[in-house]
């Protein structure tokens, strides 16, 4: 069923007062943190710039779906259905400026639209806000530390392979790769974790061997 735009997106006016008392706080209330933070960097429109041209298409808009897509990663949520178990939450609906979240039929077939180049303008959108918060840090010594996780996968996903998983090493996986960025204050001798980026690694083995230097190459080269 079609809706009308009025009732699909809201106004966000303003902060919300923030309380912390005995009785806790609600599930997601960090997410009000996140959404003055996306506020400042102008979240909405790096969104607009990268991915607006792109050919994502749907009543929901690109804006919309890549806050909701992050909302639903930050607050636990691994698999597109549940959407459906967060429909009524008030925080996340305010951080992605809905009055109402759409299905997950309606997410999936918005991520079938996502090509290549989709994929190389989202990640070339998450370089420049990793780089802007590097640039921000009154560091000495940075360091990337990198590492990678196995995510099975069924069989009808693109460009999943077999071998990642050492238990399983028929059953096709993503192997995505993590890279946490430790940084070594001026005025301070250890070394702490203060941003993260990711992204796909490329190939069957990307970090075996001679390519593990051509795929750690580009995040140096955004973050520099």
């Amino acid at each position: 069923m079609r809706r009308r735009k009025t009732e699909i997106t809201t106004r966000v006016n303003g902060d919300l007062r923030l309380e912390f008392t005995a009785t806790g706080l609600t599930s997601y209330a960090g997410l009000e943190l996140l959404v003055r933070y996306f506020r400042t960097i102008d979240f909405n429109g790096m969104i607009r710039r990268y991915l607006g041209g792109c050919g994502l298409v749907g009543d929901y808009g690109v804006v919309v779906m890549v806050r909701l897509l992050l909302g639903l990663l930050i607050v636990g949520g691994c698999r597109l259905h549940h959407v459906a178990f967060l429909a009524g939450d008030p925080l996340l609906l305010r951080f992605c400026g809905l009055r109402r979240l759409p299905s997950p039929r309606t997410v999936s077939r918005w991520l079938k639209q996502f090509r290549l180049a989709t994929v190389r303008r989202l990640m070339a959108l998450n370089a420049e806000i990793v780089a802007a918060g590097i640039g921000e840090l009154p560091v000495r010594t940075l360091t990337l530390d990198v590492d990678g996780s196995v995510v099975s996968t069924g069989w009808q996903v693109e460009r999943a392979f077999r071998g990642f998983n050492p238990h399983h090493r028929k059953v096709p996986s993503y192997f995505p790769i993590l890279a946490q960025v430790s940084v070594r204050p001026v005025m301070c001798s250890e070394c702490r974790t203060v941003l993260a980026m990711s992204t796909m690694g490329r190939g069957r083995y990307p970090f075996c061997g001679t390519s593990s230097g051509r795929s750690v190459r580009p995040w140096v080269q955004g973050i520099g």
